[in-house]
């Protein structure tokens, strides 16, 4: 329990780190756990319309699945633009992103198997609107559920779209977004700021996919968010930290000893109910 803990936070300790070269993007080393995933043209909204090819070899051959929001948000985004022809992505099971507050990356997780079972980090998300001509800004507590960039040309996405260009001038012209993006879950409600820094714990609800799943930019993600589920409650509601500075490393390695601690007490507990 204390080796896996240890590899989730040693790149807060410093020194040397030694990297799995399968996982690694050369292009971008902050984003690790590398897979290719294809949108197929025919029936886009069904399950096996999408393909997954991992980079590491183990996860390829045993046929690891991914996220089920991710390919949701993905595909669901194309065709809310009237794209429905096949497109490729790269993805990432984690993200050491550089947050502004934040001195080194900040490492977040979207994996659908760590140690033994998933692992979605969770964060605050930053969305910008614009009423009567003056910019707004609301925060959201979200579950990140994968990272990646769009391999295909021609194809609308989040940032060709907010250009004001078209779909046809994206085709035409045969257009590439080299922005890296997020699929976020989040709440159902905002959370001001003020409310993040003078309450020491927050209760939120995820929402459901079809209301609450959105493709963002990874540079809206301002902070990292330590949550942990509300049992005294059915769904996926949940209490969450807004970290500090000074607090980060000592909530990061709490979390991941209460997390794994849990999950040992009700593995034993099965384990003598079902021998009783």
């Amino acid at each position: 329990m204390y080796t896996h803990a240890y590899n989730d936070i040693k790149h807060l300790l410093g020194g040397a780190e030694t990297q799995n070269a399968a996982n690694v993007d050369r292009i971008s080393p902050l984003y690790r756990g590398q897979y290719l995933v294809t949108f197929a043209t025919e029936n886009v909204f069904a399950g096996d319309s999408v393909s997954v090819q991992w980079k590491d070899k183990t996860r390829d051959k045993v046929g690891m699945a991914i996220n089920d929001n991710f390919k949701f948000a993905v595909k669901s985004f194309a065709c809310s633009q009237n794209y429905y022809d096949s497109f490729q992505v790269t993805a990432y099971t984690s993200a050491r992103l550089l947050l502004e507050k934040y001195s080194t990356p900040v490492l977040f997780y979207a994996n659908n198997y760590m140690y033994g079972g998933k692992r979605y980090h969770y964060c605050i998300v930053q969305f910008a609107d614009r009423l009567q001509g003056i910019d707004t800004f609301s925060t959201c507590p979200a579950q990140i559920v994968g990272c990646f960039k769009y391999e295909s040309r021609g194809i609308p996405t989040p940032e060709l779209i907010d250009n004001n260009l078209s779909l046809a001038d994206i085709k035409d012209q045969n257009m590439i977004d080299d922005t890296m993006y997020a699929v976020v879950l989040t709440a159902t409600s905002y959370v001001s700021w003020e409310e993040l820094e003078r309450s020491f714990v927050i209760q939120f609800t995820l929402g459901h996919p079809k209301d609450c799943v959105y493709v963002v930019s990874v540079e809206n993600i301002t902070d990292p968010l330590f949550v942990f589920q509300d049992y005294g409650n059915d769904g996926l509601n949940f209490f969450a930290h807004y970290p500090t500075n000074v607090g980060v490393l000592i909530l990061e390695i709490d979390f991941l000893m209460l997390n794994r601690l849990d999950r040992c007490i009700w593995r034993k507990a099965f384990t003598k109910k079902k021998s009783n």
